[in-house]
This record gives structure tokens, sequence and C-alpha cells, in this order.
């Protein structure tokens, strides 16, 4: 699957502004650096409930914040367990982000960013 920041950007463009659309949107355009895609992968509401959830308690241990996650978390739980996901990892000057569509209607679900350095930490692997 070959994706890159103007067809993210496209798929934003015409959503209602939010925390977490604004947040996509700034990370995709911040800088003159283009986020590199890393990977491109499909996953399950559940899976990602279950994994984002996890990390999120984690970052209570870690404290290295991961961003947009809880709205990530909150979207998530209105999907159906088995409903699939496409998720956009991207990687930044300053930020490592995933951002988060419905397979089903292509709907924005989400992103979560974790700051560069703190991006090789095991407990924030994806």
């Amino acid at each position: 699957m070959t994706i890159g920041r103007e067809s993210l950007l496209r798929r934003l463009e015409t959503l209602p502004h939010s925390e977490s659309v604004d947040l996509a949107k700034l990370f995709l355009t911040s800088t003159d650096e283009e986020p590199t895609l890393e990977s491109a992968s499909r996953i399950s509401a559940s899976e990602a409930i279950r994994l984002w959830g996890t990390r999120l308690k984690n970052v209570e241990y870690t404290k290295k914040p991961i961003q947009g996650v809880e709205w990530l978390l909150m979207r998530l739980e209105t999907l159906r367990p088995g409903d699939e996901l496409d998720q956009f990892s991207l990687v930044g000057r300053e930020f490592h982000g995933i951002l988060f569509f419905s397979v089903e209607g292509q709907e924005f679900m989400g992103l979560m960013l974790v700051e560069t350095e703190n991006a090789g930490d095991r407990s924030l692997k994806t």
C-alpha cells in the first residue's frame, strides 16, 4: 500500500475541527521534511483497544507521554470488536505517529504521537 502525506491530508480535509484531527494535520504539515511512511497495516478494533489501552497504562510507569491515545481509545470503543482499521505508521523529525482509519467507510478514528526520542521504548512499540 502506497500512501503519503498528501493522501492522508486529503482524508482529513473535510472533517470538522477536533483536537485529534488538528493534531494529525499538524503532525503531517509541521516540517518541510515529510514524515516517512514506516508501515501500513491492518488491525482489528479489539486488538487496537487492548494494545493501546495497555500502552496508556504503561505511561504511568514510563513517564513517556502518548499524545492522542485517550481520544483514539474512546473512538475505538464505538466500533464492533472485529471491525478492521488501517493504521499508518509515520516517522517525522520530532514525532513518530500512527493514524487510524476504519476500513469500512474510511472514517478517521484517531492518532497517537510519541516524541522521536521516546519512540525506541519497547513499551511504546506497535
